[in-house]
């Protein structure tokens, strides 16, 4: 399955989940989802800053300070969490 056909949760206001639909449907419509940001600092307090691939579908190849992203449908923040930091290149 391609990254736009992965099945993400629309959330109302309040957070509680509508439905899933596909992340281009997301996209395109800019419907309101769950996603995951996490700040990477070293012992000396520097901050991670990494440079996103050019396949992304937002901000391609721009710099950026969080680790995180899009929680797939069904997803807690944690396991997205932990599903993030380890795409994270060593």
């Amino acid at each position: 399955m391609s990254a736009k056909d992965e099945l993400v949760d629309v959330v109302d206001e309040p957070g509680k989940t509508i439905g899933p639909v596909s992340r281009q449907e997301i996209r395109r419509r800019r419907l309101p989802h769950r996603s995951t940001y996490v700040l990477v600092f070293d012992r000396t307090g520097r901050l991670f800053v990494h440079l996103r691939t050019a396949t992304k579908d937002v901000f391609p190849g721009h710099w950026d300070v969080a680790v995180g992203g899009v929680l797939s449908a069904g997803e807690s923040f944690a396991q997205g969490v932990r599903r993030e930091v380890r795409e994270v290149p060593s």
